[in-house]
């Protein structure tokens, strides 16, 4: 049996403390740093109320702190709710640390406001309007094959 060394037990640190760097000292654990931006705040707090650890700091690893595939899916779902913009999970994945999903969520943001959605236009119905892409290929089999029943489902 070999003797692997305790992690000490770290109680009662909230993220949110700023007394946790001291209180983690020479522990091995990563450095820990306060969060530098609004940002890097709310992410903070996401991963804590989905995580639900003690202390991290922002270059420590979300698979490391016990996260899993589930929890990063509800972590993407919290930053849609708070930011409004759209990450894709596998850029956490190749990513998993705060500062790394808080520069993305940055890019995100940064692109949602250099590139506005065009607004919806009222389609003109004066005239017919065009088929979809499923009427199209109904239409067109309909010209190859008119006595075809590809398309029909007996009830």
């Amino acid at each position: 049996m070999t003797d692997t060394p305790k992690r000490p037990a770290i109680i009662g640190i909230s993220v949110l403390n700023p007394a946790a760097p001291a209180a983690l000292g020479a522990s091995g654990a990563t450095a820990w740093a306060m969060p530098r931006t609004p940002i890097e705040e709310n992410l903070v707090e996401i991963w804590h109320e989905v995580l639900n650890v003690g202390a991290f700091g922002l270059s420590d690893n979300l698979f490391a702190l016990g996260g899993d595939s589930l929890l990063a899916t509800q972590i993407v779902a919290r930053v849609q709710d708070v930011f409004g913009v759209t990450l894709d999970l596998a850029e956490l994945f190749a990513n998993p640390t705060l500062a790394g999903m808080a520069a993305g969520v940055q890019a995100a943001l940064s692109r949602e406001q250099a590139e506005p959605l065009p607004p919806l236009v009222r389609a003109d119905r004066t005239r017919p309007l065009p088929l979809s892409f499923g009427q199209e290929r109904m239409w067109f089999i309909h010209q190859l094959q008119a006595d075809s029943t590809a398309y029909n489902i007996a009830v």
